[in-house]
């Protein structure tokens, strides 16, 4: 099973500087500049809408952002703000003005031929993703350090581990759970992230609403009681730091809402269990993410991959197949 990487205990032997410099700073760094600058001002008008209303709209969205995210620029910041978050999960981007990172060993090469404003591109997207989550989700903590503004934020993400910027760090109770650097794929691990960490999926709408998350073996023997008699049930088991278990979760989500009435759904977390050993050795569970399929109690089937496709293959052939949206069941 893997381990949970902890956050360092080391602390930046400096003070933070004031904080009407700080804010003050961060305002000015984060503010665009050059052709980024002015395309990112100048806001999507949706259908219906008029420039003036789009205007409004982007300027309370902005408000909301400012609201939501707060911004850090030294140790002390960053150990404050873990604290207050408490039980809550914590998003904490790290960006940068300047930087803009695939994330690969090796950076592309041509970037040196191309506008500075293209190789920011992909961090914009990804900051407008970050912003939209934030103003969405209302029970999870969101962070943002410039990572090459000045010393103090250099000394923390050295600390932090971030050697690429963009990163996205995800993390509960002072513990790192997850993280993605890179701009690659950086948006779609971030929807992935808060679906797998905090239930959110888009329109702040609850995973749990189609998927049961269980906490225990009883759990688990409560909910396989609780199906109708009959019923297919899959029981994803999973672990906290698996990038294989994150990934797919989505597609357990889906599938969960297309098969409602016809399989049962339902999440083991073995890292969140307090019986998670003797959860392993009753269900020789060997490797994540695993889907078990039961029938009234008894295990039927099981499956261990991150495929999407095999995941619906092994569903398709286990639980009955839902009519299409509309149709009318035969009696």
């Amino acid at each position: 099973m893997l381990a949970i990487k902890g956050m360092s205990a080391a602390v930046a032997a400096r003070g933070c500087r004031p904080a009407r410099a700080r804010r003050m700073a961060v305002r000015a760094a984060a503010k665009p500049s050059g052709d980024a600058g002015r395309a990112s001002h100048v806001a999507h008008i949706k259908p219906g809408e008029t420039s003036e209303q789009a205007e409004e709209r982007r300027e309370q969205e902005s408000m909301r952002v400012q609201e939501r995210v707060k911004y850090i620029t030294c140790r002390e910041d960053y150990d404050r703000e873990i604290a207050a978050a408490g039980s809550k999960l914590v998003l904490l981007e790290v960006t940068s003005d300047n930087v803009c990172q695939t994330g690969l060993k090796e950076e592309v090469e041509s970037n040196w031929r191309r506008k500075q404003s293209d190789i920011m591109q992909p961090c914009v997207n990804l900051k407008h993703s970050f912003q939209r989550v934030a103003r969405e989700c209302d029970d999870a903590v969101f962070l943002e350090i410039i990572g090459d503004m000045g010393p103090e934020t250099k000394a923390l993400c050295k600390d932090l581990g971030v050697d690429t910027i963009p990163s996205l760090l995800f993390i509960r109770e002072g513990r790192e759970l997850w993280r993605h650097a890179g701009h690659l794929n950086a948006a779609e691990d971030l929807g992935e992230g808060m679906l797998f960490y905090n239930d959110t999926l888009a329109g702040n709408e609850k995973a749990t609403s189609f998927v049961k998350d269980l906490h225990s073996g009883a759990d688990l023997q409560a909910f396989l009681a609780s199906r109708p008699k009959g019923e297919v049930t899959c029981v994803n088991v999973t672990v906290s730091t698996s990038a294989p278990c994150i990934h797919v979760y989505p597609a357990v989500v889906s599938l969960a809402k297309h098969f409602q009435g016809y399989c049962g759904f339902a999440r083991l977390d073995i890292d969140l269990a307090a019986d998670g050993s003797e959860i392993l050795n009753k269900y020789n569970i060997l490797d994540v993410p695993l889907f078990m399929f039961f029938r009234d109690g008894v295990q039927i089937h099981r499956f261990s991959g991150g495929s999407r496709s095999d995941l619906l293959g092994q569903v398709l052939k286990i639980a009955p197949v839902p009519p299409p949206p509309g149709a009318v069941q035969a009696r």
